[in-house]
């Protein structure tokens, strides 16, 4: 193509310099042709040279893969004669043991594991085969492709030997009880090395298995730690109480109650105890088979093995028990912590429900408040947002007689008495899970937004928790001036994104459209 190009060129540039009068061809013409010229004899010497290179690197390839296609034959016949010796060593045994000479079980055995170990290299050999017979459909032969084909034969290879090896001295052996001689080891340690390899290979699956056992464990552990704080936390209050005012019953049966609160919390570290040895020891035994020295025998590999599917059906069965108790010490903790509260009143904060009269709108008012956690007489008040609307910010419907809102766009600060009055100088936080087009965290309000269930949230005066429906989960606890929040991510999500924004409208707010920040979570 391109000398047909260059010939075409040369052609139109001949025609244009040729003068109709004289036919004579002036000095500029003449450059440009016999630089044309040149260029044209460069290019065909090039394309000349690059074909010959392609033919040269494409017979080369082939006749690479047809030494492999060679070597593959070779190795396929050496691994039936393998096969061929193998029967006849077990037929071999079999007639010993039928004249009553005493053959170990691990001789016979390792005679068996002998024939899986070539069975397998029969089955590699068949999947080279299939690789090959696929590059010579295609033609898509690389010298890639090439070398990742030899080293998958120099393996193949290397088994072969080793396994040769050990067939000619369980050969020996097996001569040597046919004329009554002593048997010597030599077999027998070097097919504990195959058996060993083989027991590594097939444990691999119950190592993976053990290990999503006790990763499922990580929610048991949260939960427990969870459950120590709380009864710690109820014991604390409930001693700091002022008890002065109460009856004489009333202090016993308060004492009765901490002493049962006392009995849980010896429960839940008794649980908690149980459950790091559990863990304790999946670890240990996946470390302990990940780091066999080299000189462990397959009675050792077998024995950690054991082990491993042992403890791995342990965790798996008694999850519904374990679960259970779990159940049952948070539900004697509540117990415990309401009867505190009968006698003392210490936890009636917890009876508040902000929701409560949240439900207005412009139309017609049930109360003209919003879900606000905060201290009582404090700087700021921290709520829910589920509109862009600084005044009208979280209205459980669309209108009076619309549809329920069932998403939440942020969680702000807002320094708003009410609705009618109006707010000033808010403060919008979210986190996102969701991203925009160019890839990066979602800032539009309505697109960010996030569903929830109502049974997934906690609305109190003190502290304010919601779970969206993609698992992120945000709690808030207010101070006098400011507030705590927690991000939560679902398992298996390292980083979360978070959005600091504004009302739209509310121009006193200096904190809008902030860039989202990212963060590594603890928890």
């Amino acid at each position: 193509m391109k000398k047909s190009l260059i010939s075409a060129l040369l052609g139109c540039t001949m025609l244009a310099g040729c003068n109709n009068a004289d036919d004579k061809v002036d000095a500029n013409t003449r450059s440009t042709f016999d630089a044309l010229s040149k260029a044209n004899v460069e290019a065909t010497a090039r394309i000349d040279a690059l074909t010959t290179q392609v033919g040269a690197l494409k017979e080369g390839n082939q006749a690479a893969l047809s030494g492999l296609i060679a070597e593959i034959g070779d190795i396929k016949d050496t691994n039936a004669k393998a096969a061929k010796a193998i029967d006849d060593l077990s037929i071999r045994i079999g007639e010993l043991q039928g004249s009553g000479a005493t053959v170990t079980d691990a001789l016979s055995g390792q005679v068996g594991d002998l024939k899986t170990a070539n069975d397998k290299m029969a089955t590699s050999i068949a999947e080279l085969f299939s690789q090959v017979g696929e590059l010579q459909v295609t033609g898509k032969i690389s010298g890639t492709k090439i070398a990742e084909l030899g080293e998958k034969i120099l393996g193949i290879e290397g088994k072969q030997k080793e396994a040769a090896t050990t067939a000619a001295e369980l050969d020996a052996a097996i001569r040597a009880l046919q004329t009554g001689a002593t048997v010597t080891t030599g077999a027998v340690t070097s097919l504990d090395r195959i058996t060993k390899a083989l027991k590594l290979e097939s444990a691999q699956p119950r190592i993976t298995a053990l290990k999503s056992e006790l990763a499922n464990t990580l929610p048991a552990v949260t939960d427990l730690v969870r459950l120590g704080a709380n009864a710690k936390t109820v014991r604390a209050r409930a001693e700091k109480a002022d008890i002065s005012a109460l009856s004489a019953g009333d202090k016993s049966a308060l004492a009765d109650v901490l002493k049962q609160l006392g009995t849980v919390e010896g429960d839940i570290s008794a649980k908690q105890a149980e459950l790091a040895a559990t863990i304790g020891k999946g670890d240990g035994l996946i470390k302990g088979i990940q780091t066999l020295p080299a000189d462990a025998t397959s009675a050792q590999v077998a024995a950690l093995d054991d082990e491993i599917t042992a403890l791995t059906t342990s965790l798996k069965d008694g999850k519904p028990a374990f679960q259970a108790g779990t159940a049952d010490l948070d539900k004697r903790t509540k117990a415990n912590r309401g009867e505190i509260n009968n006698l003392t009143g210490l936890f009636l904060a917890e009876y508040v429900n902000t929701m409560r009269g949240a439900q207005s709108s412009g139309d017609f008012t049930r109360g003209n408040t919003f879900p606000a956690t905060a201290m009582p007489f404090g700087f700021n008040f921290w709520t829910p947002t589920n509109r862009d609307d600084k005044n009208w910010f979280y209205q459980f419907k669309t209108s009076e007689n619309g549809s329920l809102i069932d998403t939440v766009q942020a969680f702000a600060v807002v320094h708003e008495p009410s609705p009618w009055i109006g707010n000033r100088q808010s403060l919008n936080i979210m986190p996102v899970s969701k991203v925009n087009s160019s890839g990066e965290p979602e800032t539009n309000r309505s697109a960010r937004a996030e569903k929830f269930q109502r049974k997934n949230e906690i609305a109190s005066a003190h502290y304010y928790s919601l779970e969206f429906d993609s698992g992120i989960k945000t709690e808030i606890t207010p101070t006098d001036h400011a507030a705590y929040f927690r991000f939560t991510a679902p398992a298996g999500r390292d980083t979360l994104a978070v959005v600091v924004s504004g009302f739209s409208g509310d121009t006193q707010n200096r904190g809008r459209d902030r860039p989202s920040q990212r963060g590594n979570l603890g928890q």
